[in-house]
């Protein structure tokens, strides 16, 4: 089935200006413009993804832990208080936040890449359901 040769659809009297519908003067035109028609709707779901206020505070989460895991460990004040609004022990959180560089250390040799390798993450876990 070749979509250059289909028939443009005709637009609704009532809609149309009375102006002749474009029509593409070959195949490749017309499939560069549904290529970029599709391609622009794909980059904006992925823009519209990942630009949300939620996504925002578990980045902060997440740069909080690797902060921590390489021993500075400062929390921020939006994070504090969404800590707080979860009622999660703030004290108790840095006690357990300090542990994590020694932790890090003592079972991945001290750095923190290796934490992300799935191999050492089973064995830490002592399961290889995962590997």
């Amino acid at each position: 089935m070749n979509l250059f040769f289909l028939d443009t659809e005709k637009i609704p009297e009532r809609l149309d200006d009375g102006s002749q519908p474009y029509s593409f003067a070959s195949p490749e035109e017309r499939y560069r413009h549904a290529y970029f028609e599709v391609l622009e709707q794909v980059c904006g779901e992925i823009e519209r993804r990942f630009d949300q206020s939620d996504l925002s505070v578990v980045q902060k989460i997440e740069y909080f832990l690797i902060e921590s895991a390489y021993g500075q460990h400062t929390l921020c004040p939006e994070l504090h208080q969404i800590l707080e609004n979860y009622h999660i022990d703030i004290d108790r959180l840095y006690i357990q936040i300090a542990m994590l560089a020694d932790t890090i250390d003592t079972a991945f040799g001290g750095s923190i890449k290796t934490v992300t390798k799935c191999e050492n993450n089973c064995r830490c876990t002592e399961s290889e359901q995962y590997c």
